[in-house]
C-alpha cells in the first residue's frame, strides 16, 4: 500500500546544511531563517513515475495569523514544475517570471545535470524502458533511505514499549486467537516464527493505535503524516510485501475477536 501523493526525493544537489528544505512544514518565520542558500531546486518522483522539479524560496513577507496573533516576516514560498512525458523541461522555467532569473536558470542546471547522468548519459537518451528501470531503481532506494531515517528516529520509543507490549497481548488477546492467527499468517505464505509475528503484530500496535489522534505517537510525539507513520511499519515488517500481509492478516483476524469481545460485554449486562 503506498498512500497517494507519496512523492521520493529523486536527485538534489548537496546543498549546505541547513538549506531550504530543512525549514519547518509550516513555511512561516517570524524572522529571517538562516539558511545557506536563500533557495533549493530538487527532483522529486512518485509511484507511477511522474517527475517534477520542487523549488522552494525565501521571501520577504508580512502576513499575520489571527488564529495564532502571530505575525511573520519571512515565507517559504514552493513551486512545482512537473517534467513532460519524455523528462524535460520544456519552457516551463520561462513561464514563471515571477521567480528571479538566479532561480530560473538554477531550476535549468538542476534539471540538466540529472537529466545528462540519467535520461542522456554521453548524450544518447536511452529507451523508455531503460529508463523506467532507472527510475523505479531511484525510487526503492529514496524509499528504503527514508524508511531507514524513520525507523532510527522512532525505534526508541517502540522497543522500550515492546516488551510490555507482548507480555499483555500474550496474556490477554492472543488466547482469543491463538488457534488462527498464525495459520493464517502461514495462509499467507508469511515464513517468519511465531514469535517474530507476535512481535511485528506489537510493534503495529504501537505504530498506529491511539484512540485519541492517530497521529498521536505513544511517546506525546506526532507523525508528520499518514505515509510517515506506514513507511515506519514498512520498515520495522522488513518489507513491503511483509508489511501488506501481516496487515491482512490482522485485518482477517482482529475484528472477529473484536466482534466476540463485544458480544460478550454486551451480555454480561
Amino acid at each position: 500500500m503506498e498512500l497517494s501523493g507519496t512523492w521520493h526525493l529523486l536527485h538534489q544537489p548537496a546543498y549546505r546544511s541547513p538549506s531550504v528544505f530543512d525549514l519547518n512544514n509550516s513555511g512561516r518565520f517570524k524572522e529571517k531563517p538562516y539558511v545557506s542558500k536563500p533557495y533549493g531546486i530538487r527532483l522529486m518522483i512518485n509511484g507511477t513515475l511522474e517527475v517534477k522539479v520542487e523549488c522552494v524560496y525565501l521571501v520577504t513577507k508580512d502576513t499575520f495569523d489571527e488564529h495564532s496573533g502571530i505575525r511573520y516576516s519571512h515565507i517559504a514560498e514552493r513551486m512545482e514544475i512537473p517534467l513532460n512525458s519524455d523528462m524535460e523541461l520544456g519552457d516551463a522555467p520561462n513561464d514563471h517570471q515571477q521567480l528571479p532569473e538566479i532561480i530560473r536558470n538554477e531550476i535549468k542546471a538542476v534539471h540538466g545535470t540529472w537529466y545528462d547522468n540519467t535520461v542522456a548519459p554521453d548524450g544518447n537518451k536511452i529507451d523508455r524502458a531503460q529508463l523506467e528501470e532507472k527510475l523505479q531503481s531511484a525510487i526503492d532506494l529514496a524509499k528504503k533511505q527514508t524508511r531507514d531515517k524513520i525507523k532510527a528516529k522512532n525505534q526508541d520509543w517502540i522497543h522500550s514499549r515492546l516488551p510490555r507490549k507482548i507480555v499483555d497481548f500474550n496474556r490477554g488477546l492472543y488466547s482469543r486467537m491463538a488457534d488462527r492467527l498464525y495459520p493464517c499468517y502461514q495462509g499467507q505464505k508469511g515464513n517468519e516464527d511465531e514469535a517474530t509475528l507476535i512481535r511485528k503484530i506489537n510493534i503495529f500496535s504501537l505504530i498506529f493505535d491511539n484512540e485519541d489522534d492517530h497521529l498521536v505517537k505513544a511517546n506525546g510525539n506526532v507523525w508528520q503524516d499518514e505515509a510517515e507513520q506506514w513507511n515506519c511499519w514498512i520498515a520495522f515488517a522488513g518489507s513491503e510485501s511483509e508489511a501488506e500481509r501481516l496487515h491482512s492478516v490482522m485485518m482477517s483476524v482482529f475484528p472477529e475477536v473484536r466482534d466476540t469481545l463485544a458480544h460478550e460485554v454486551s451480555s454480561s449486562h
